[in-house]
């Protein structure tokens, strides 16, 4: 959302004003301080090197916004134990080619990827989003269907309760 600030803009606005309040107590060491950032850049360049392999043929507009879409994917990759019921449901995705098709599509499709849109997401959003049907229409008589669940509804409900309660 544009004007809204970001998470580090937030902690550095709130960690200013602590010091100020309390200046009396509060001493910040310059040579600390250079020496933690060498050491998050090293960290941030570790962190670039091990998801090297990740596929992502996007260009973010801020290092919040990819990593927020890389720790989400990393949150979300458990569902390989599905691999052979999602390659023949979903046209040959297994779940990794089904997690990154869903989390682009987010991504793409310009959605916020915060804590109130995750904690949002309902079963629906995760069949449409991922694209993977979570029930299976059963005849229960001659020209008459019924809903139940599938053979991927536990993979949906275990991709739904990671969004909602992380």
């Amino acid at each position: 959302m544009p004007g809204t600030p970001n998470v580090l803009d937030l902690v550095h606005r709130s960690c200013s004003e602590v010091a100020a309040l309390h200046s009396e107590h509060v001493q910040i060491d310059e040579a600390a301080v250079a020496r933690v950032a060498g050491e998050l850049r090293q960290a941030a360049a570790d962190v670039r090197g091990a998801v090297r392999g990740l596929p992502l043929p996007i260009k973010f507009t801020s290092l919040e916004q990819e990593l927020t879409l890389l720790a989400l994917y990393h949150l979300l990759d458990f569902g390989s134990g599905y691999d052979s019921l999602l390659k023949r449901q979903s046209g040959g995705r297994d779940a990794r080619e089904t997690l990154l098709y869903g989390i682009l599509g987010l991504h793409l499709g310009g959605a916020r990827l915060d804590c109130h849109k995750l904690k949002s997401f309902s079963m629906y959003d995760i069949t449409q989003v991922f694209g993977i049907e979570a029930s299976q229409e059963v005849p229960v008589m001659p020209g008459v269907t019924m809903a139940k669940p599938g053979p991927l509804q536990p993979l949906c409900k275990l991709l739904l309760a990671s969004l909602n309660e992380t």
